[in-house]
């Protein structure tokens, strides 16, 4: 028999009651799936796959998949209650958990960075390109003939073919 192996070859590894304990045992304590999945000596995508049928309503991997979800926030939730509790004592406590939650769940911890740009006054930013120009940017990047050919005629001046 073949034996999964973390690089994603081999016979696809089967989800017993020993890896389940394990994989959720290790989400618990906050760790990324992909270090979940190297524990358990599994490849990643095959943890996603379990994870993916099971929310998909598998019966083989159903009650998997809510085990390690609820692992997944229970220790997200640890970690906030640990937050909590550093940010009622000494400030600056309560950095490298900041820091951990930010990296571990971006998507909800992330710093959201938006970035706006405008012109004079606050404005719209104008653009301003002439027909020749845009012929010009043409011709260089694809060829003399393209540009012409793009652009059509009248965009350059005809007075240099007569």
């Amino acid at each position: 028999m073949g034996k999964a192996t973390v690089s994603g070859r081999g016979r696809p590894a089967k989800l017993d009651g020993g890896k389940e304990k394990l994989l959720v045992k290790l989400a618990s304590e906050g760790l990324h799936k992909q270090t979940c999945a190297w524990e358990a000596g599994i490849g990643v995508q095959t943890l996603e796959d379990w994870l993916r049928k099971g929310e998909q309503g598998d019966p083989k991997y159903r009650e998997f998949a809510r085990a390690f979800r609820v692992a997944e926030a229970k220790a997200e939730h640890k970690l906030v209650r640990r937050l909590s509790v550093l940010a009622g004592g000494r400030k600056g406590n309560e950095r490298p958990v900041v820091e951990f939650l930010k990296r571990r769940w971006p998507k909800r911890w992330g710093d959201k960075a938006v970035f706006e740009q405008s012109g004079l006054d606050g404005g719209p930013i104008k653009h301003e390109i002439t027909p020749a120009e845009i012929q010009a940017k043409v011709a260089a990047r694809f060829g003399a003939k393209v540009a012409r050919d793009l652009t059509g005629p009248g965009s350059e001046d005809d007075s240099k073919d007569s």
